[in-house]
């Protein structure tokens, strides 16, 4: 196993692939799926351990200080009326 930091190792075995011939091809290819794969993981345990450590953005309405009156004004602020479905644009 190969100490360098997963990122370093993707890239380094990204330019083996570039430079290898096809019977050495096939191993490279393979540490390098196993490398995202790991590094994948990583990845997500530590955007998971991250989005756990937030504040919770659900405020009640209340606790923002906001009245019913400022509610209902909200989505025609934003160019939407309450219960309407914003419309979709065409792109030509």
């Amino acid at each position: 196993m190969n100490s360098n930091p997963p990122p370093d190792r993707i890239r380094e075995l990204c330019a083996q692939a570039l430079r290898a011939e096809s019977p050495e091809l096939e191993q490279i290819m393979k540490e390098l799926r196993d490398a995202l794969h790991q590094h994948a993981i990583f990845l997500r345990r530590m955007s998971t351990e991250i989005l756990n450590h937030l504040p919770s953005e659900r405020i009640t309405a209340a606790e923002r200080g906001e009245t019913t009156a400022t509610r209902s004004k909200e989505p025609q602020a934003q160019g939407k009326t309450a219960g309407t479905k914003p419309s979709k644009a065409r792109v030509r």
